[in-house]
C-alpha cells in the first residue's frame, strides 16, 4: 500500500467529559454519522456513566432532554445508527464507543483512510 502518515500535535482539553466528547465525535465522523449537540452530549453522558435505565432517566432529570419521548426518539436513532447492540443483559453501546476509563489520560487514534 502506498500512503502517508500525518502526525497532528496533542490536543488538549479540560476535563474528562471534553476529552470523551471529542473522542465520540471523532469515532462518529469515522462512521459517517453526524449529531446535533444535544445528541452528542447524551452519548458522551451515556459513555462516561453507562448505558441504563437510570442514565436514561437521569436525561430528562438533568433537563439534557424536556420529556422521556425525546430520549425514546434519542434512543431510536442510536438504534438506526447502529450504536446500540443487544446483550443478555439487554442493550447497550457498541464497543467503539465502550472505551472510557476512570482517570483516562490520553488516547492515540490510528485512523487508515482508503479510496
Amino acid at each position: 500500500m502506498n500512503g502517508i502518515e500525518i502526525n497532528i500535535k496533542d490536543f488538549k482539553v479540560p476535563n474528562d467529559f471534553d476529552m470523551v466528547k471529542v473522542i465520540a465525535q471523532l469515532i462518529s465522523v469515522t462512521k459517517n454519522i453526524t449529531f446535533s449537540d444535544t445528541e452528542l452530549f447524551a452519548l458522551t453522558f451515556f459513555i462516561m456513566k453507562g448505558y441504563t435505565k437510570i442514565t436514561k432517566e437521569e436525561l430528562v432529570t438533568n433537563k439534557l432532554l424536556k420529556t422521556h419521548n425525546a430520549v425514546a426518539n434519542l434512543i431510536s436513532k442510536f438504534r438506526k445508527y447502529g450504536l446500540l447492540t443487544r446483550t443478555l443483559k439487554g442493550e447497550e453501546l457498541i464497543s467503539d464507543y465502550n472505551f472510557y476509563r476512570e482517570g483516562l489520560q490520553a488516547i492515540k487514534f490510528n485512523i487508515i483512510v482508503k479510496k
